[in-house]
C-alpha cells in the first residue's frame, strides 16, 4: 500500500484500532490502559510510533488480539 493510500484509509484504520482496544477493555477488565497498549504492541518503551500511519499501527498489532 502506498503512503497516499494509507493516508486515505487513516480514519478507517483508526476506528479498527479503537475497536480492538474496546474489545480488550471488555475482555480484560483488570488490565490498565497502558498495559493494553503495551500488550497490543502499540506502546513499547523505546519505540516512537508518532509518525507511523494507522495502517502500519494496525498491521503491527499483536496477532492474537487482532482477531478478538
Amino acid at each position: 500500500m502506498t503512503v497516499h493510500e494509507m493516508i486515505k484509509r487513516r480514519q478507517e484504520y483508526n476506528k479498527k484500532i479503537l475497536a480492538v482496544i474496546s474489545k480488550m477493555i471488555d475482555k480484560y477488565p483488570d488490565w490498565r490502559f497502558g498495559q493494553i497498549l503495551s500488550n497490543l504492541g502499540i506502546a513499547m518503551r523505546g519505540k516512537d510510533c508518532f509518525y507511523d500511519e494507522s495502517v502500519e499501527t494496525y498491521d503491527n498489532l499483536t496477532p492474537q488480539f487482532k482477531e478478538l
